[in-house]
């Protein structure tokens, strides 16, 4: 039998199984069902300890933690990914030294191929995460590119680095996001990305004959909070995806939508 839940509990228990079946028992349909029974027995228990936020699922205590590794990326409670481009920037820079150690016994071309390999392997690694953090953070990681572009160039740290990033034909940062989750957007309303990621970007449709809706635009919705609803998929993706000419949302495949995408950001980041 599943015991009362009680407010001096260490951990909230979300489901159980009675003794010889098979099926789960839920003490508490909703979690305002355990907000309530809690704050019951405080009430009725005066100097009664004040549980921790921990979950229990099934015999397993889960701890409450700040962050959280989850395929390679860590979140944390305020979602700043603070610690995330630490990592990324650590291990960077120690490839960044490797390859400037041998650089004199390769080629400008064997260089460059490291340098896409090593280091910016790890920059582009899910960072569509990053979208609409503060600048100072994208910064950081756009220091990393602008060593890259220098190592590969040879160009000394007082020279002015946009030349150098237009030369090599690279997109900063914040324009290589923005690729990323236009590049999602297209596999989804194409059909080729996963079904939750289609259900997030619907084409607009109206009963009236509007200019909008024959113009292969998706439906952005509202959001209350601009610091991390702003920065979810389902309303980034839309958002940008409309701003993008047309002639580049009705691109017939995926490697002209890319190379229209890549010439568009350029462009826009070096005009």
């Amino acid at each position: 039998m599943a015991s009362p839940i009680s407010s001096d509990d260490r951990y909230v228990s979300l489901a159980v199984c009675r003794p010889g079946s098979d099926k789960v028992h839920y003490p508490y349909q909703h979690i305002s069902d355990v907000r309530g029974k809690a704050e019951e027995n405080d009430m009725m228990g005066g100097c009664r300890q004040k549980p921790s936020r921990g979950v229990r699922v099934y015999i397993r205590a889960v701890e409450k933690v700040n962050i959280v590794k989850n395929l390679g990326v860590n979140f944390d409670s305020v979602m700043n990914f603070d610690k995330h481009i630490s990592s990324k920037i650590k291990i960077a820079f120690h490839n960044i030294h490797n390859i400037k150690k041998i650089s004199k016994y390769l080629t400008r071309a064997s260089v460059e191929r490291l340098i896409h390999g090593l280091v910016f392997s790890h920059l582009d690694y899910c960072n569509s995460l990053l979208y609409g953090l503060p600048n100072f953070q994208i910064q950081r990681c756009q220091k990393i590119q602008n060593f890259a572009a220098r190592l590969i160039c040879g160009t000394g740290y007082r020279d002015h680095i946009t030349p150098v990033l237009k030369n090599l034909h690279w997109l900063p940062t914040e324009s290589r996001i923005q690729y990323k989750i236009l590049t999602l957007v297209y596999k989804s309303v194409s059909g080729y990305a996963p079904i939750y990621l289609q259900t997030l970007c619907n084409r607009k449709t109206s009963s009236y004959s509007l200019r909008s809706c024959d113009s292969n635009e998706l439906v952005v919705p509202r959001i209350k909070h601009k610091t991390l609803g702003g920065r979810a998929f389902a309303y980034v993706g839309p958002a940008l995806w409309n701003s993008v000419p047309r002639e580049i949302r009705e691109s017939s495949t995926l490697i002209i939508f890319k190379r229209r995408l890549k010439t568009y950001l350029f462009e826009l980041a070096f005009r």
